[in-house]
């Protein structure tokens, strides 16, 4: 039987990376939680913290759904999916694109 072990001690997770807050995406915006809470998450291996996330509660949600129905009720519901795509792109909202 063959046994494989893995050396923990490469993986690279920058401190600065770990320790800036991963905010929540509201309309097109990287906005924090409306009650500024954040929760850490940790590598289950290593226990070692890779991420900071914003907390979000109702009123995140309440905004969040605010900005989709706007969304809907705009042009975007009448535009054929390539064109909203393109549209979606050229306005920064294709997440890939960030990437």
């Amino acid at each position: 039987m063959m046994s494989i072990a893995y050396d923990y001690s490469r993986e690279m997770t920058s401190p600065a990376s770990a320790s800036t807050p991963r905010l929540l995406l509201i309309d097109g915006q990287r906005v924090p939680s409306a009650s500024g809470r954040t929760f850490k998450t940790l590598n289950p291996a290593t226990e070692q913290v890779i991420a900071t996330i914003a907390e979000g509660n109702e009123v995140d949600v309440d905004r969040a759904v605010a900005a989709a129905r706007r969304a809907f009720e705009g042009p975007w519901r009448t535009m054929p999916p390539p064109s909203a795509a393109i549209s979606a792109q050229a306005c920064g909202f294709d997440e890939r694109a960030r990437r």
